[in-house]
């Protein structure tokens, strides 16, 4: 069953999927031997943690994430898809857990491209995909919040979300640095593009380019009446909020 994890620094989080890997082979030998209840138990208890922060380096996230879609490749599909929950934290889920902890994430395009089709595995295995944005967060790791599973996304109370801001950043900074600024324009657009086809799937946003611009700003409260995420964990009391209570307090 799904429990709550510990946010790691991302060497950590590589060194512990040793044990993963143990129970995947543990799973995969139950499989061989048609032990379907065995096999069931070592899936239920396969979970995995990746926390998101602004000091993370991208060689290092990479290889987290690389050494992730590898063991899910490796993982049976869940036969039952996620279920609706009003407590995403829940102890007593079935299915297995990637439980993604983002606070402001600063990767680059590519490294967000990984795990966004890291997602796309684990969806395609009937994983759930629990994100937690625990702080400001802009650019991708709002495009990466708003990816995880319906009524398993949640965002503090406290924070505040800019869809915007990496996109402009990157055109700025490639720039000043003598690069061709129409490639480096027509790059951006693309970035824009793909990053809007995102909240087109995901959120319930109408006119996504209203919303990324760096200078916008969406708290907690209007980001979950955007449908960008399920609830919200209050401050200072903690206890999780769902949209509909939102709009009425």
């Amino acid at each position: 069953m799904a429990k709550k994890q510990k946010t790691m620094e991302p060497m950590t989080v590589l060194q512990s999927l040793d044990s993963g890997v143990q129970k995947l082979n543990n799973l995969l030998e139950a499989s061989v031997e048609n032990a379907d209840s065995d096999a069931d138990t070592a899936l239920d208890n396969i979970n995995f943690c990746l926390p998101l922060t602004e000091n993370t380096e991208n060689t290092n996230l990479d290889l987290v994430v690389i050494e992730m879609l590898k063991q899910i490749e490796m993982m049976p599909k869940f036969l039952d898809k996620p279920q609706k929950t009003s407590d995403p934290y829940n102890t007593n889920i079935p299915n297995p857990v990637l439980d993604v902890r983002i606070k402001s994430p600063n990767i680059s395009e590519n490294t967000f491209k990984a795990i966004s089709n890291l997602f796309s595995v684990a969806r395609a295995k009937n994983m759930i995909i629990r994100t937690t944005v625990m702080a400001d967060s802009d650019g991708w790791g709002c495009a990466i919040a708003v990816q995880g599973t319906e009524s398993y996304r949640v965002v503090f109370e406290n924070t505040s979300n800019k869809p915007g801001q990496n996109l402009q950043n990157e055109v700025s900074a490639n720039t000043n640095v003598g690069f061709n600024k129409s490639i480096v324009t027509n790059h951006a657009l693309d970035a824009k593009s793909y990053v809007t086809s995102i909240y087109r799937t995901f959120t319930k946003i109408e006119r996504v380019d209203n919303y990324l611009s760096p200078n916008t700003s969406i708290d907690a409260r209007q980001w979950c009446q955007l449908k960008c995420c399920d609830k919200i964990r209050l401050f200072p009391s903690g206890k999780l909020v769902s949209v509909k209570r939102i709009k009425t307090r």
